[in-house]
């Protein structure tokens, strides 16, 4: 009796199993348990897709160094894409550090540039040689003045032109005072914005001036008592610095008038003209250039002042 009710039990326990399979999937429905229930496979479930995905994630990737440098290679364009950037960049500060600060140091300080004429003798040493003028600027023997029976009066007087440079410098530093005291309110007036022709700057024109008278007196006392290989070597120096001093004057003072290049002219024609006497015509030329330096900042100076 007890085994007949247990078959009953597993019947209906079967039964019920088969009907709930239909309907969670209907005969339309193309279940892959219902499949191989029917087609009588194994009820062993196999690995779905994302268990076999899961497992090759478990599992580490071997990366070979191939791959590491095909990757590496084909970043190579956008690198070198980034150093062509930086050294653009770097070059663009490099030319803002550099030749910005020189193109203004040139601007303010061109006339200066009479100066490099003083480093031909020191190269020309360095080279066992003299430096010498060029045949259209030659230098004038000037030794026939101390062959000469008036010797002592012609090279005094020739030497002591000079004094007219001394002259025109000490007379230019107590016009403007190297220690001169601006008044405020006249601040405004004297110096400009868009002009670094300003009063400081007329305070250095009388030691311009000094510096030519000294370096002209040196050269020309050589000249004409002593070496003239050695007289040829300072007459780079003595143009340098006059030059330099013309320059300064003109940076400073502003084109000079009509008077002021008059004489300037005609003091350039005695310093061209070496025939005949010479030391009279250069003597000539220290005077006439020292006072057109001095009424040239003069006259610079008032045209500042009532800008």
């Amino acid at each position: 009796m007890m085994r007949l009710i247990s078959l009953l039990l597993a019947c209906q326990v079967a039964l019920g199993f088969q009907l709930n399979v239909a309907q969670v999937y209907p005969a339309s429905c193309t279940s892959p348990l219902h499949q191989r229930y029917q087609n009588g496979a194994s009820l062993i479930p196999r690995k779905s897709a994302e268990v076999r995905n899961l497992d090759g994630l478990s599992t580490p990737k071997v990366v070979s160094l191939a791959s590491v440098i095909g990757r590496f290679v084909g970043s190579l364009p956008s690198t070198r894409d980034l150093w062509l950037e930086s050294a653009h960049n770097w070059l663009e500060s490099a030319k803002k550090v550099c030749f910005q600060p020189f193109g203004e140091i040139l601007r303010r300080s061109w006339w200066s540039l009479p100066l490099f004429l003083a480093l031909i003798p020191p190269l020309c040493a360095l080279q066992g040689t003299y430096a010498s003028m060029p045949d259209w600027w030659s230098l004038v023997h000037a030794d026939y003045l101390r062959k000469s029976r008036h010797a002592a009066l012609l090279v005094a007087g020739f030497l002591g032109s000079n004094i007219a440079y001394f002259g025109s410098g000490f007379y230019l530093l107590q016009r403007f005072p190297l220690q001169q005291r601006v008044n405020e309110k006249k601040v405004e007036k004297l110096l400009r914005d868009d002009d670094d022709r300003n009063i400081s700057r007329f305070q250095m024109l009388g030691l311009w001036i000094l510096g030519a008278g000294l370096t002209s007196t040196i050269f020309h006392s050589v000249q004409a008592l002593g070496s003239y290989q050695i007289a040829e070597s300072l007459c780079y120096l003595d143009h340098a610095v006059a030059l330099t001093a013309g320059g300064y004057f003109l940076g400073t003072c502003g084109t000079p008038s009509r008077r002021v290049l008059g004489i300037g002219i005609l003091s350039l024609v005695t310093l061209v003209l070496t025939h005949p006497g010479y030391a009279f015509l250069h003597s000539t030329w220290h005077f006439m250039s020292a006072a057109t330096a001095t009424l040239w900042a003069l006259e610079g100076h008032s045209r500042i002042q009532n800008v």
